[in-house]
């Protein structure tokens, strides 16, 4: 779950240095959330891809032996 900082100061002033780490922390946690699911998506395509080479080196196999 996020947090969401939220900045009460009517000027507009920075957040502080410890609000700010925690806000770059928990984009840095997001974007590994993220490069996680790719890499796992990525991981289950190649994982199809090999399954499909084998299936076709198995059907070519068979197709040189009907000749």
């Amino acid at each position: 779950m996020k947090k969401i900082l939220l900045d009460t100061n009517c000027m507009g002033s920075k957040l502080s240095k410890g609000s700010q780490s925690s806000v770059e922390t928990a984009k840095l946690r997001s974007q590994i959330k993220e490069l996680k699911m790719k890499i796992n998506g990525i991981e289950k395509a190649l994982s199809k891809l090999k399954v499909q080479i084998e299936l076709d080196k198995q059907a070519q196999f068979k197709q040189q032996f009907k000749m």
